[in-house]
């Protein structure tokens, strides 16, 4: 972490499913994450006011990303997004590769990154945190049966000690809104601090993204 304002989670958010269309949502779109984001990102289900089926339903699962989208990714001029490349003449076809049907386990869960924010050089969080946390324990709610980790994540600026004590008493404090606040059972949540040993911008230490709150949808 920085030692002034970097005190603090993230500052943009990336929601992941794993599957689905990528959506970049609009500049105005990135200062607020709302339940239905929420919900694509960690239910099984989508609930009716978020254009799904409600409990028990089939709603498809996609992967929304809040922010500007990485311009390495973008498909070359000329092509569609997804589209192979076609064969040399001659080449026999490759078949189509085979579905992967296993479930999603601990190492591949679906999962949310959050800008949650705490007072300056501390574990407090603030009016704006504990509010996109109280949309949080709506979506834990009605996943009742799925268990969840809380990954407090810092940038790699400052001591490496620090950092990982900071991020851990930041994920049990989310973890403790949610079980004191809402009501959420202790039992289905696990708070870990890891630092910065996961940054997501590798190449960019103290890039903001890489100080966040994760949350994981590790199953049953």
């Amino acid at each position: 972490m920085t030692w002034m304002d970097a005190r603090r989670l993230g500052l943009t958010a990336v929601l992941c499913a794993l599957s689905g269309l990528a959506i970049a949502l609009p500049a105005q779109a990135q200062q607020r994450i709302d339940r239905c984001q929420m919900h694509i990102a960690l239910g099984r289900s989508l609930p009716a006011e978020c254009g799904g089926t409600g409990p028990g339903g089939t709603a498809t699962r996609g992967r929304v990303v809040i922010g500007q989208p990485d311009p390495a990714a973008k498909p070359p001029a000329g092509t569609q997004p997804g589209a192979a490349a076609p064969p040399p003449s001659g080449a026999v076809p490759t078949p189509p590769p085979v579905a992967d049907r296993a479930p999603p386990t601990r190492s591949a869960p679906y999962s949310l990154s959050l800008p949650i924010l705490f007072e300056f050089d501390s574990d407090k969080l603030t009016p704006a945190a504990s509010k996109l946390l109280d949309d949080l324990a709506d979506v834990l709610k009605r996943n009742p049966n799925d268990k969840f980790i809380i990954e407090g994540h810092t940038d790699a600026l400052g001591a490496d000690d620090y950092n990982m004590e900071l991020s851990q008493r930041r994920s049990r404090a989310v973890v403790e809104y949610l079980v004191t606040r809402h009501s959420v059972d202790r039992a289905r949540l696990e708070s870990v601090g890891l630092g910065r040993t996961k940054l997501v911008v590798p190449n960019q230490p103290a890039d903001p993204r890489n100080r966040r709150v994760q949350i994981l949808n590790v199953g049953t």
